[in-house]
């Protein structure tokens, strides 16, 4: 299936695979991944050319999903306007409700949501050891770059900090009051901190100014309706 060897798509049901009470596969596997001894990763250049094999097989796919951290507030690592690296493998969903469950971020407590708008997610739900339920996985290759968009800190569901509102310089589409019509992004209904990222794509500009955008410094903020990208200073008022 998709062009993958048994022992392809064993690795991605490998890395999916679910240990109960014990530590997974894929949380001592990223361990190494991130860590800065090189050398530990030497058992595990097999697997990792399996399973990097494997996912380089798979179709990218052009979407947003959402990755979850439960139990603390990771906002002051992602500023507004920032780029940063993952290195490790990261797990992603393609619904956000699967994260509401208890099981994920659940409904009380500190919790911060990523809001990812991905161009190079690989879905793996047809390999996955969790096939058969609601959980359709995206991965993220290691070494993905992002740059955060905005955040919003969601106190109650019908409460959030004022923001700044996006109005395209050119078909001036807009969002109202409630940053729920044409506005980059809806309102999570959650009670976290919500941190929008994206992908970097170097080599663009802000097409009303010129400022380059993306990479690596100022963020780029594309209009749903037209499609044109702008910096923040041009298209937030």
């Amino acid at each position: 299936m998709d062009g993958l060897s048994q022992d392809e798509s064993a690795s991605i049901q490998l890395y999916t695979m679910e240990s109960g009470s014990q530590i997974s596969f894929s949380h001592i596997f990223n361990k190494h991944l991130r860590s800065e001894n090189r050398k530990a990763l030497e058992p595990w250049l097999y697997f990792l050319k399996l399973f990097f094999t494997a996912l380089q097989k798979l179709p990218s796919s052009a979407q947003t999903i959402w990755r979850g951290v439960r139990d603390v507030d990771l906002s002051p690592k992602y500023p507004p306007g920032s780029n940063f690296t993952w290195w490790g493998v990261s797990s992603c969903l393609e619904l956000r409700r699967t994260l509401e469950s208890e099981r994920f971020l659940g409904a009380e407590g500190i919790r911060t949501l990523f809001s990812i708008e991905s161009q190079n997610g690989k879905s793996v739900m047809e390999h996955s050891f969790l096939k058969n339920t609601e959980e359709e996985e995206v991965i993220l290759m290691p070494g993905s770059c992002f740059e955060v968009i905005k955040q919003v800190h969601v106190i109650h569901e019908d409460k959030q900090q004022t923001m700044p509102h996006f109005v395209c310089p050119g078909c001036n589409s807009r969002c109202d009051t409630k940053h729920n019509g044409d506005c980059d992004r809806r309102d999570p209904p959650m009670n976290c901190i919500y941190i929008d990222i994206r992908d970097i794509n170097p080599g663009q500009q802000c097409q009303k100014c010129g400022v380059p955008v993306g990479d690596p410094r100022p963020v780029r903020y594309c209009c749903k309706k037209c499609n044109r990208l702008y910096c923040y200073a041009c298209c937030f008022k």
